[in-house]
């Protein structure tokens, strides 16, 4: 964000949160509603802050605070406004289309006023939020700003009416983001990447020049150059090294994979470790959970690796670096590095080819 010329550096500022409000029909406090994805107390607070305000307080009923302090973090919070000086800014939390360019230019006005009042009703960022009308009408707003922004930055939106990203997300310049994608959280994407369409990515690291199909990502770190086809889900935990690609309908949790490993279409790997430039087939699945124990265990696999098409990797197992699984293999206990194995349970099978597909 800009930070305005002139700034409100020296003041203190006191931001009224004034709880439950009966028009917007809800149990929860009306400043903890989220527009683009964050807390209007926070957007206030934010906004505050941005125009200079080091001195933050948060005046709020007491069955509020630890709310508060969990939506916004670390913050000064009492039950009543403590006494102040001349140089004292109020704002109310239900505001969360405020901007620190507004403040400024409002406390500029005053000021060559004599401690008179400014008056205006032009002004959307001063529009509060009380129903959910308001709300819908405020997040409108809000995204609005954010895809004018993201596009003035360098970043391609091919469909902007379609497009959302919360106000908390950052993407680098010639990225380009397709048609029904939501982009959420603490969401960070490099440069050069193709998301979308219909992708959803929530809380992840995303770096440059990377390709995500119509697919969910969760709480994931992903490296350069990593390429995601349509239909895939990375649930909290994933690690993609660099150059990694994913195929079709491909489901990953608490995993790394290492550097140009590929892994193919209706695969699922799970509790796991997977070295670099592993060929991962078609229909292959670590069996991590086991049912008459509760215990989820981890799968290993070494470098260069071979894992055949349908093959079944019962945790806890470790395959060597170079070892092969032929298709349909079901494997057990550990596999020796640069061996080969098949059948049900997978033996050591010297001078048979194993089966894979890419």
């Amino acid at each position: 964000m800009t930070t305005p010329h002139a700034s409100l550096e020296g003041w203190t500022a006191i931001i009224h949160f004034s709880g439950v409000d009966e028009r917007m029909r809800s149990r929860i406090p009306t400043a903890l509603h989220p527009v683009a994805g964050v807390p209007m107390v926070r957007l206030v607070r934010d906004a505050v802050r941005e125009a200079g305000c080091a001195d933050v307080t948060i005046v709020a009923p007491a069955s509020s605070h630890d709310a508060i302090a969990e939506a916004i973090g670390e913050a000064r919070i009492v039950e009543a406004a403590p006494e102040t000086g001349e140089r004292t800014l109020t704002v109310p939390a239900e505001m969360p289309l405020l901007t620190a360019a507004v403040l400024v230019d409002l406390l500029a006005r005053h000021q060559r006023g004599t401690l008179s009042v400014v008056e205006t009703e032009s002004v959307p960022e001063l529009q509060g939020v009380h129903d959910r009308v308001q709300l819908a009408a405020a997040e409108r707003v809000l995204r609005d700003r954010i895809r004018s922004r993201l596009m003035l930055n360098g970043v391609t939106l091919l469909d902007p009416a379609t497009t959302y990203v919360d106000a908390t997300v950052e993407v680098g310049e010639d990225t380009t983001i397709a048609a029904g994608t939501h982009l959420q959280g603490r969401t960070r994407i490099g440069r050069g990447c193709r998301i979308g369409p219909n992708a959803v990515i929530r809380d992840s690291e995303i770096g440059d020049e990377v390709v995500i199909g119509s697919s969910t990502i969760e709480v994931a770190t992903i490296h350069d150059g990593v390429d995601i086809g349509p239909y895939c889900h990375l649930r909290p935990g994933v690690t993609l090294e660099s150059g990694v690609h994913l195929g079709n309908y491909v489901e990953i949790k608490a995993s790394r994979i290492g550097r140009r490993t590929q892994v193919g279409h209706f695969s699922y790997i799970g509790d796991s470790d997977l070295g670099s430039d592993v060929n991962f087939a078609a229909g292959s699945i670590t069996a991590n959970y086991d049912e008459a124990t509760r215990i989820k265990s981890r799968t290993e696999i070494g470098a260069h690796a071979s894992i055949g098409s349908g093959t079944v990797l019962v945790a806890p197992v470790r395959i060597g670096a170079g070892a092969r699984t032929a298709a349909g293999s079901v494997v057990t206990r550990d596999v020796p590095d640069g061996a080969l194995v098949q059948g049900v349970p997978a033996r050591v099978r010297p001078g048979i080819e194993g089966g894979h597909s890419a």
